[in-house]
């Protein structure tokens, strides 16, 4: 079996095949949006994100954790939403809500790829397989989602993709750090 010395020309390879994926991933994506208009945010629980959306943006104070203060309680009437947390709304702060809707689409997709790719490398998955399957993301997201007939909840509010991604950076701590986990465990187990 021939080893691949793992060094800067590596890492560099694989810098170099990823940044290209992402990039055609990003462009398809665009053109798609572009192509057909109105795919992003849509019906009524994409209209009612894209209002939570800009109401905790009016409401809640800049860069902010919650939009929920002590005195409101259980009784706000604005959902836990944390706008800067989330790069998919970030274009909402600064755009016009409809060009911000088609431009919100791809950052969640870019992030949801990176993530898929991310996590097919801690499972130590080659290069090029684990890049078409951050590629293949692009199914999930409208317009794809909507001539396929899947489940569109990444098409009716982009930016849960990259909420559904957080629990990645955790498995590969884990992957990284093997003995980490376990001593955590021990210690809450006893």
């Amino acid at each position: 079996m021939i080893k691949v010395k793992q060094g800067r020309p590596a890492v560099r390879h694989e810098f170099a095949i990823a940044s290209i994926a992402l990039i055609t991933l990003l462009a398809a994506q665009w053109m798609l949006c572009a192509a057909v208009h109105g795919t992003n945010y849509t019906g009524n629980d994409g209209k009612m994100a894209q209002v939570t959306i800009l109401a905790a943006l009016e409401f809640a104070g800049r860069f902010t954790v919650t939009n929920i203060g002590p005195i409101e309680g259980m009784c706000s009437q604005l959902l836990p939403v944390n706008v800067w947390a989330n790069p998919a709304y970030w274009p909402f702060a600064f755009l016009d809500s409809h060009l911000a809707t088609d431009v919100s689409a791809p950052i969640a997709l870019a992030v949801f790829a990176a993530s898929c790719y991310v996590m097919m490398r801690c499972f130590d998955v080659p290069i090029l397989p684990s890049a078409i399957a951050a590629q293949l993301c692009v199914v999930l997201f409208g317009p794809a989602v909507l001539i396929l007939k899947l489940a569109t909840v990444f098409c009716l509010t982009p930016g849960n993709a990259v909420v559904s991604r957080m629990p990645v950076g955790r498995y590969c701590r884990h992957e990284m750090f093997p003995g980490e986990h376990r001593s955590a465990h021990a210690t809450l187990v006893g």
